[in-house]
């Protein structure tokens, strides 16, 4: 039995917002949302669809960010997956019964994500950063 309900988005790390919203806007029609400052991690987000996809553009606003640090490091493209999950602490009691770290554990309901979010460590995840959303309950 698989913990993911649905794949919420994909993020892609960039250096240049205003730049990567202009191409994915004015080249491949993607219809944006407003931008979203995430403070506690010096980075703003900006989520956008293309065809029937979710997806979203981060980019660091500080050098102290550790999105300034990946950009170093990896360069521009791919930088996480977020799943959507029906039951943050059941998926987590889940994968750490198989043995995956689960990091960073939150709860947003101020973040836009009412029912908390955890990632699973990439190097348990073949270099994947993968996010684990639940949305508020029905």
């Amino acid at each position: 039995m698989g913990i993911v309900r649905r794949v919420d988005r994909v993020a892609f790390a960039v250096g240049d917002l205003d730049a990567a919203r202009d191409f994915f806007q004015n080249v491949l029609g993607a219809d944006f949302g407003p931008v979203q400052d995430i403070e506690e991690f010096k980075f703003r987000c900006q989520p956008f669809e293309l065809g029937s996809y979710r997806m979203e553009l981060v980019a660091p606003y500080d050098a102290t960010s550790p999105l300034s640090h990946f950009l170093m490091k990896h360069s521009q493209g791919f930088h996480h997956l977020t799943c959507e999950v029906d039951d943050l602490d059941e998926a987590i009691e889940a994968l750490e019964q198989r043995g995956i770290e689960v990091v960073s554990r939150k709860r947003h309901e101020d973040e836009g994500m009412p029912g908390g979010g955890a990632f699973i460590d990439p190097r348990q995840a073949f270099g994947v950063l993968i996010q684990l959303v639940q949305r508020k309950k029905a």
